[in-house]
């Protein structure tokens, strides 16, 4: 439940900054806990992300911003 309330506010504080500021385009790497990869991918243009069905467990999530030039 503690998790599920985090990630809500996580994915709430995201759309405020969208609606505000809008969001770039990310890279996304989603790891297990034995650093081996699980997803690799990016977001889309509203910030969002999935992945295929992952295995219960805990997982890493990174995010790192594209950069334009």
């Amino acid at each position: 439940m503690k998790t599920m309330v985090g990630n809500v506010l996580f994915t709430l504080i995201l759309l405020f900054t969208a609606a505000a500021y809008g969001i770039p385009l990310m890279n996304v790497t989603v790891s297990d806990a034995n650093s081996k990869l699980a997803f690799k991918g990016a977001t889309n243009a509203n910030g969002t992300f999935a992945t295929a069905e992952l295995r219960p467990g805990q997982y890493v999530v990174q995010f790192n911003s594209k950069v334009r030039r």
